[in-house]
């Protein structure tokens, strides 16, 4: 059956409102700020496809009030920010004073291939629009909500699994910090070191800072997460059992409601199904589901908007919902695909996909599934709340 979630929920979300001071932010110069100014077909003639990305990208940021993630945590911003980026500026520079062959052009432009095959980090930066990636950089959350609205529902596939180790989301809570106590003690012997001005061990005391960080998977406080990790600890909560190593619900789960519909002529054999039906999570981008939100979740969403400890901008990316849903069962597999709402009406399409979105809907309306709200950075997931 499915699991109360309250009491966690309430802890959860007093973590995450449990905020400090806010971190500084540094001045975002160099080659983005450069690069706005240029003109396109220089960037074109020695950068290519990557140069352009990139003007796209500097545009469509803010690089007044730049966000914290811009100047750290970011192997392609170090890059930016290193000889690599003085070099795009020098490049640009040279190309900028026009009237120059086709040969030095190519030579500029090989110079530059040189140097970014090189990069430990090769990405194409790109505007938000694109590629999804970096909305929370985009300074309107207008315009950020407009980006986000192009995302789409996504089916989680489910490998075959053996009994979880993990069956709740306890590891996963903001207040819950790998490495906190070793990162605590390293700050402490940073400040010891910046004041006893010995630079070189200031830096290395950072660099281990960084890497427990990374090694944690945590952004602010938030840990990171896979969506099979959270499918699963889902199915844990909503009590699917696991069979022949995937997970398996009937109607019994949602108490009385038995939403299955099947009729033969006259005859309603809908009460003679078991329902069995096979698990099939899927990802909903937070603004498909935001009329089923609670008001708790809607000022959540809000604050994570305006995060204090960032100076009151973005955390995440994109917002996601991950739903336990379910497939339609054995006696139900061919269309229409049919299923009863809570008052009673049916639900009948040829589309399997539309008729999955309604059941899901229809349980999440009637508060019978146990949902995650996770955020999304970069390509990375991070385990926020529950949903509802």
């Amino acid at each position: 059956m499915k699991k109360d979630i309250s009491e966690e929920q309430e802890g959860i979300l007093k973590g995450i409102r449990d905020c400090s001071p806010p971190v500084s932010s540094e001045e975002v110069g160099g080659v983005l700020k450069f690069i706005r100014d240029c003109n396109p077909e220089h960037i074109s003639s020695i950068l290519g496809p990557y140069g352009m990305g990139m003007q796209r990208f500097a545009l469509a940021i803010d690089l007044n009030n730049p966000h914290p993630d811009l100047s750290a945590n970011h192997e392609c911003f170090d890059d930016l920010s290193s000889s690599f980026g003085l070099l795009v500026q020098d490049l640009l520079r040279i190309v900028s004073i026009g009237d120059l062959s086709s040969e030095i052009i190519e030579d500029l432009s090989a110079t530059f291939g040189r140097a970014y095959r090189r990069l430990s980090y090769s990405y194409k930066l790109e505007d938000p629009v694109v590629d999804q990636l970096h909305v929370r950089f985009v300074p309107s959350r207008t315009h950020r909500d407009y980006i986000r609205s192009s995302r789409c529902v996504t089916h989680i596939e489910m490998p075959d699994l053996a009994p979880p180790e993990i069956s709740d989301f306890s590891e996963s809570h903001r207040d819950h910090r790998k490495y906190q106590k070793d990162i605590a003690e390293a700050k402490k012997r940073l400040k010891h070191f910046e004041e006893m001005n010995l630079p070189a061990m200031s830096e290395n005391i950072k660099d281990s800072i960084k890497s427990m960080k990374e090694e944690s998977g945590e952004y602010y406080g938030f840990n990171e997460i896979s969506l099979v990790m959270t499918a699963s600890i889902l199915a844990e909560s909503m009590g699917y059992e696991l069979h022949d190593r995937f997970y398996r619900a009937t109607r019994y789960h949602f108490k009385d409601y038995n939403f299955w519909y099947m009729k033969v002529g006259d005859n309603d054999l809908s009460t003679l199904m078991d329902g069995i039906t096979g698990y099939h999570p899927q990802m909903y981008p937070y603004h498909q589901l935001i009329e089923y939100a609670s008001d708790e979740i809607k000022e959540l969403v809000d604050f994570l908007e305006e995060f204090p400890e960032i100076n009151g901008l973005p955390l995440f990316d994109h917002y996601l919902v991950v739903v336990p849903g379910l497939d339609f069962p054995n006696d139900c597999q061919y269309p229409p695909y049919r299923h009863l709402t809570r008052s009673g009406e049916v639900f009948s399409s040829e589309d399997l996909r539309l008729a999955r979105d309604s059941l899901n809907k229809t349980l999440i309306a009637g508060n019978f599934l146990n949902c995650a709200l996770l955020g999304e950075r970069a390509g990375k997931y991070y385990f926020i709340s529950y949903w509802g």
